[in-house]
C-alpha cells in the first residue's frame, strides 16, 4: 500500500471533491459492508483469507440486488473498483484503512469458524460413513446367517426325513420279527398243547386204569367180606335159634329173629313186588318192611352200642385247680378208639365192615342233601342299634340280605353300565354350573342318564336325588322278585347309601395321592398302587372264602354227627350240641385263615395261622375235620387238602372278634390288654358255659 498527500481539503473527495462521509456515516457504511460481506459469504461460499480488501470490495459492489447504499457511495465504489482496474494507486483515508482491517478481522474470525464447522462437518461424515459401513457389515453378516440358518433348516429337513426313513424300517422290520416270533411261539405252543395233551390223555389212561384196578379189587374184597359177614351171621342166628330151642318150648317159643331179617318172608320178594297173599305188600297185622328195618337197626345199636358209629364220643372232663389256665386243659390227650377210625383190623370187626361202608354212605347222602345255612351275624355298632333301619337290618335273616345286595347290584349295573364298583374309577365329573343350578332347583339328574358327584358324600343335594331315583328302583325290582315282603322306604335308603359309600371309596383310591415327599403320584404310581391294593384285597378274600368253607364245613359235620347221637340215644349227644353251638358263637370269622403251599405239583397243603386271641380250640377243630375225612373217604370229586397245625404258627393279622362271650377269648392274651382294648371288644353278656371235653 501507498502513501501519498492529497491537495485536497480536508472533508472532500478527491475524485469528484465531494464531502468525505462522518464518523457516523463511515460506521454505518461499515457495518452495512459488514452485513453485505457475510451475505456475500453466505452465498458464495466465503473468500480465502488471501485475498485483499479490494477485491472483497470489488466483489461485494457487485451485488446491488441486496447492496442498499446511496448513490454516492455506489458511486465511489464504482470510481475505486475502476482505479483498481486501471492499476491507478491513491493513498487510503485512515477510516477507509480502519474499515478495511475491521472488515479483514471479521473475514479472518468467520474463515476460522467456518474452517472448524467444516472440520466438525467432516468428523461427522467420517462418523456416518463409518455408522454406514458398519451397517452394511451387519447387514452382510444378517445375509451370511440366513443363509447359514436356511442351510440348517434344509440339513434339518434332510435329517428328519432320514430319521423318518428309518423309523419305519425299524418298525418293518419290527413288525416282521414279531411276525417270525408269533408264528414260531405259536408253533411251540401248539406242540407243547399237543405234548402236554398227550401226557394227559396218559395219565387219565394210567388213573382209569388204577382206579378200574381199584374198583375190582374193593369189588372183591366188599364181597368177601360180605360173605364173611353172612356167614357169620348165619352162625351167629343158628346158635341163638339153637338157645332158644333148648330153652324154650315149641308152644312158647317166639318167632325166630330171622323172619325179622328174612326179606322174602316179609312181603317183599328179591324183585321188590309184593308176593302173593300180601295187601300192597303189606302182611295184615304186621308192621311194614321200614318199620321192622328200623327196629332190626335199633336193636343191633342195642346190641353193639359201641360199634355202631365211627363218631368219636365226647365226655365231660373234671375240672382242674381253678388256677390251671385252660390253654393247658386243652392240650388233654383225645384217646380215640382206634377201631372206629379204621386203623386196625382183625377177625373180630370183619362182620362189621359192611354194615359200616354202608351206613357212612348214608352220612354222606345226608350231607349232600342237607343245605348248608349261613348263621352269619352282623355285629358291630351299627348292627347293635335296636331302634329302625338297623334294628330291621339285624333281625332279617343272612339270606334276605344277600338277596337285596343282588337287587342293589343288579341296579346299580343297570343305571351306570358297569360291572363291579371298580368301573366307577374312570366316572367323569359333574359340571360345576349343572351343580349350581340344581342347587337353585333350576335342574334335576336325568332319570335315564344318572350321574355321581363323586367329590361329595351321599348327603350333597345331587346325590340325594340320584340315591332316591335308585332306591326307588331297587325297591320296586324287590317287590316284583317278593311280593309278599316289605320294607319300608328308609331302607333301600340305606341299602343304596352303603352302595354309594363303597363305589365313591374304590372312586378315591383311584385318583392321585400325595406321597411321603410331599408330591403328587404320577400315573403310574396310582396303577401300582392300584394293583398292590387289589391283589391284598384278593388275598384276604381268598383267606376268607377258606373260612367260611373251613366254618360250613364243621357245621355240617357236626350237626350229623348229632343227627346220628340222637339216632343212637349216645348219651354224648349233648355234648356235640355244645359243640354246635360253640361254632355258632364264634361264626366264620373266629375260624382261623389258612396258608396254601405247594409241595409238588399236585398235592396243596394248608397251614393254619394262629389265632392269638382265642381260646384254644383246636384240638376239638381236629376231631371235627378228621371226622369230615373220615366220612367223604372213598368218595369221587375233590377231597379236604391237609390242614397242617403247628403251635408256632404265623399269627393272623385280623382284628379279634367282637361281642364273644367273654369265656370264648384266651385268658393270657386278655389279661395283657388295656381297658379300652377290652371295652372294644364289648364281650356279650350271654351266659355260655364252657366245657373241657375229653374224646374217648
Amino acid at each position: 500500500m501507498f502513501s501519498f498527500s492529497s491537495p485536497l481539503s480536508a472533508g472532500q473527495n478527491p475524485e469528484n471533491g465531494t464531502a468525505i462521509p462522518s464518523d457516523t456515516e463511515a460506521r454505518n457504511e461499515d457495518m452495512r459492508l459488514d452485513e453485505d460481506v457475510r451475505v456475500g459469504q453466505g452465498q458464495t461460499g466465503g473468500l480465502p483469507s488471501s485475498e485483499n480488501s479490494v477485491a472483497r470490495l470489488s466483489t461485494t459492489s457487485d451485488k446491488r440486488e441486496w447492496l442498499h447504499l446511496d448513490d454516492d457511495i455506489l458511486m465511489e465504489n464504482i470510481a475505486v473498483k475502476r482505479r483498481i482496474t486501471e492499476k491507478i494507486v491513491f493513498v487510503k483515508e485512515p477510516w477507509q484503512v480502519e474499515r478495511h482491517k475491521s472488515v479483514a478481522r471479521k473475514n479472518t474470525d468467520l474463515t476460522e469458524e467456518i474452517e472448524r464447522y467444516r472440520k466438525q462437518v467432516e468428523t461427522l461424515m467420517a462418523g456416518t460413513h463409518r455408522s454406514e459401513a458398519f451397517i452394511r457389515h451387519q447387514d452382510d453378516e444378517i445375509k451370511r446367517l440366513n443363509k447359514r440358518i436356511s442351510g440348517g433348516e434344509e440339513y434339518v429337513k434332510r435329517l428328519q426325513h432320514g430319521i423318518t426313513k428309518q423309523v419305519d424300517e425299524i418298525n418293518a422290520l419290527a413288525i416282521e420279527r414279531i411276525r417270525e416270533t408269533d408264528a414260531r411261539s405259536e408253533h411251540l405252543i401248539n406242540n407243547l398243547t399237543t405234548e402236554a395233551n398227550a401226557k394227559i390223555r396218559h395219565i387219565n389212561e394210567l388213573f382209569r386204569n388204577e382206579m378200574e384196578k381199584m374198583k375190582s379189587e374193593r369189588v372183591r374184597e366188599l364181597a368177601a367180606l360180605r360173605v364173611h359177614w353172612e356167614e357169620r351171621m348165619k352162625a351167629c342166628r343158628a346158635r341163638e335159634l339153637a338157645t332158644q330151642v333148648s330153652q324154650e318150648s315149641p308152644h312158647n317159643r317166639p318167632a325166630s329173629r330171622s323172619s325179622d331179617i328174612n326179606i322174602p318172608n316179609d312181603g317183599i320178594p328179591n324183585d321188590g313186588t309184593p308176593n302173593e297173599g300180601s295187601t300192597n305188600g303189606k302182611q295184615p297185622g304186621r308192621e311194614s318192611w321200614p318199620e321192622r328195618r328200623k327196629a332190626f337197626v335199633a336193636g343191633l345199636r342195642k346190641k353193639f352200642p359201641e360199634k355202631t358209629s365211627g363218631i368219636p364220643v365226647f365226655t365231660p372232663l373234671e375240672q382242674g385247680n381253678d388256677s390251671t389256665d385252660d390253654t393247658q386243659r386243652q392240650k388233654t390227650t383225645f384217646v380215640v378208639d382206634a377201631e372206629r377210625n379204621g386203623e386196625t383190623t382183625g377177625k373180630g370187626t370183619d362182620a362189621l365192615i359192611a354194615e359200616l361202608t354202608t351206613k357212612v354212605d348214608s352220612i354222606v347222602e345226608l350231607l349232600k342233601g342237607t343245605p348248608s345255612e349261613s348263621t352269619r351275624r352282623r355285629r358291630g355298632p351299627k348292627a347293635r342299634n335296636g331302634s329302625g333301619v338297623e334294628a330291621l337290618k339285624e333281625s332279617e335273616p343272612a339270606d334276605t340280605r344277600k338277596e337285596l345286595l343282588a337287587i342293589c347290584r343288579k341296579v346299580f349295573k343297570a343305571a351306570f353300565d358297569v360291572q363291579g364298583d371298580e368301573d366307577f374309577m374312570a366316572h367323569g365329573p359333574i359340571k360345576p354350573e349343572v351343580l349350581e343350578a340344581h342347587e337353585r332347583g333350576d335342574t334335576a339328574p336325568d332319570p335315564n342318564n344318572l350321574r355321581f358327584d363323586l367329590k361329595h358324600d351321599c348327603k350333597s343335594s345331587w346325590n340325594s336325588a340320584v340315591l332316591r331315583i335308585l332306591a326307588e328302583r331297587v325297591k320296586a325290582a324287590y317287590k316284583t322278585q317278593s311280593p309278599s315282603s316289605a320294607r319300608p322306604d328308609a331302607y333301600f335308603l340305606d341299602l343304596v347309601q352303603e352302595k354309594y359309600g363303597r363305589v365313591r371309596k374304590a372312586w378315591r383310591m383311584a385318583q392321585a395321592h400325595v406321597n411321603d415327599s410331599g408330591d403328587e403320584e404320577t400315573q403310574t404310581d396310582i396303577e401300582t398302587r392300584l394293583t398292590v391294593r387289589r391283589d391284598a384285597e384278593l388275598k384276604r378274600a381268598r383267606f376268607r372264602e377258606r373260612r367260611v368253607a373251613n366254618y360250613e364245613r364243621r357245621m355240617e359235620t357236626v350237626k350229623t354227627a348229632i343227627k346220628c347221637k340222637r339216632e343212637e340215644g349216645a348219651a354224648d349227644a349233648s355234648m356235640w350240641e355244645w359243640v354246635e353251638s360253640l361254632l355258632k358263637e364264634l361264626t366264620e370269622e373266629g375260624m382261623s385263615s389258612d396258608d396254601s403251599s405247594d409241595d409238588d405239583d399236585y398235592i396243596v397243603k394248608f397251614r393254619p395261622r394262629t389265632l392269638p386271641w382265642r381260646r384254644n380250640i383246636d384240638t376239638v377243630l381236629n376231631v371235627i375235620d378228621r371226622q369230615y375225612r373220615k366220612l367223604t373217604r372213598g368218595n369221587r370229586g375233590p377231597k379236604l387238602a391237609p390242614r397242617k397245625r403247628t403251635a408256632s404258627g404265623e399269627p393272623s393279622s385280623r382284628k379279634p372278634v367282637r361281642g364273644l362271650p367273654i369265656c370264648l377269648y384266651n385268658q393270657r392274651w386278655l389279661a395283657k390288654q388295656s381297658e379300652q382294648d377290652v371295652d372294644k371288644l364289648e364281650p356279650s353278656e350271654k351266659e355260655f358255659e364252657w366245657q373241657d371235653l375229653h374224646v374217648e
